[in-house]
């Protein structure tokens, strides 16, 4: 089976409510940076990034971590500095990731820039989610904020993303049981590049809480995909098999099919 080139974004919970360029550099008299992401129970913010959604050919890529400054302009652009943090890191510097500290810039009259990190696509990555924990310290420019540490994770598989839904009940869209392979194919149906959640928008929301999906509107899509695995088999010849479980993926349904 090919595999599609999907990028999927690093997702961040943002804990910081929205400020104009004034509040931000009206705060205090000290030049602060911190991570733009909001502490969850770790301690600290958690961000992710994996190359499954990437296509083949590419061994390493640059991500960018959003970073915030406060205080005044400087009239020219300001380096800040970034140290690894060892009881954050599983990766290893030099062979899963590099930091060069020339790119770490905010530029002139701009209220924030980005942590660069260079990932490299090991083969390891795809059997191990590794970790990089990484620390804003002070240097000459800037003094670091409250949120001044952030764990960046790294594969190169597929795991079971949030919005996926186990258990079909008259409110929750259903699936059925997580595997690689049908996570990806579910992207390439909806022709997703994201990795965003299919059923957040319209029509499939529903009108409240109470009922939070259009069920029956959902279970037909289900379906669909459902008969569009069964055309791409029909098409190749070959039965879509799950590498991880061994299992047929249209076997992977626990409810009858239309079709």
């Amino acid at each position: 089976m090919r595999k599609i080139s999907i990028y999927i974004c690093m997702l961040f919970l943002i804990g910081f409510a929205a400020c104009d360029d004034s509040e931000i550099l009206t705060y205090g008299e000290a030049d602060y940076i911190y991570f733009e992401a909001e502490n969850e129970d770790e301690g600290f913010p958690q961000a992710k990034f994996s190359f499954v959604f990437e296509a083949d050919e590419v061994s390493e890529k640059n991500i960018e971590i959003p970073v915030l400054v406060t205080g005044k302009f400087a009239g020219e652009n300001r380096t800040f500095s970034v140290k690894v943090v060892d009881s954050l890191t599983t990766a290893v510097e030099g062979t899963h990731f590099s930091i060069d500290p020339n790119q770490q810039i905010i530029v002139d009259n701009e209220t924030g820039g980005n942590v660069v990190i260079n990932l490299q696509r090991t083969a390891d990555l795809k059997e191990n989610n590794l970790t990089i924990g990484l620390e804003l310290v002070e240097n000459d420019r800037f003094t670091p904020g409250i949120q001044k540490v952030i764990q960046l994770n790294i594969n190169d598989y597929f795991s079971k993303p949030e919005w996926w839904y186990f258990i079909y009940v008259s409110t929750d869209p259903h699936i059925g049981p997580f595997n690689q392979t049908k996570g990806i194919l579910w992207l390439e149906y909806w022709e997703i590049f994201d990795g965003s959640d299919p059923w957040s928008v319209d029509p499939y929301v529903g009108p409240n809480e109470t009922y939070r999906y259009n069920s029956d509107l959902c279970w037909a899509t289900v379906n669909s995909f459902r008969a569009w695995l069964i055309q791409k088999e029909e098409d190749s010849g070959e039965l879509i098999i799950d590498e991880e479980t061994g299992l047929r993926v249209l076997d992977t349904f626990d409810y009858p099919s239309y079709y």
